[in-house]
């Protein structure tokens, strides 16, 4: 599982699954040390059954928030300490339905 890939990282991988899919993605990052970056990230979107977002509705969205520390912007290996949250669709409430938590290390090129 690599962080970097994930639209929406407050939901665990494979959770929003569907044949058409929408994100918009806000990130901060600041150096915290030599070492270590922090960062926030939230982002807004959904997956969708039909393709070609033939089925979107904004009340169908989901958001989604992210905050820990990362190694900064290693390629071949990545450290993080993250934690985060997806919420219900915007139509059901919105209130958080999925908490992530991540520790660990990443790989690869």
């Amino acid at each position: 599982d690599v962080p970097d890939l994930d639209l929406m990282r407050g939901f665990l991988a494979g959770r929003l699954l569907g044949s058409s899919a929408v994100a918009a993605t806000l990130e901060y990052r600041w150096p915290i040390w030599a070492f270590l970056d922090g960062t926030l990230q939230t982002a807004v979107g959904n997956a969708f059954a039909e393709r070609h977002l033939e089925d979107f509705d904004p009340e169908l969205l989901r958001f989604s928030f992210v905050g820990g520390i990362r190694s900064p912007n290693h390629r071949d290996h990545s450290f993080n300490l993250l934690a985060g949250f997806g919420t219900d669709t915007f139509r059901d409430g919105g209130a958080p339905s999925s908490f992530r938590f991540l520790f660990g290390g990443t790989t690869g090129f």
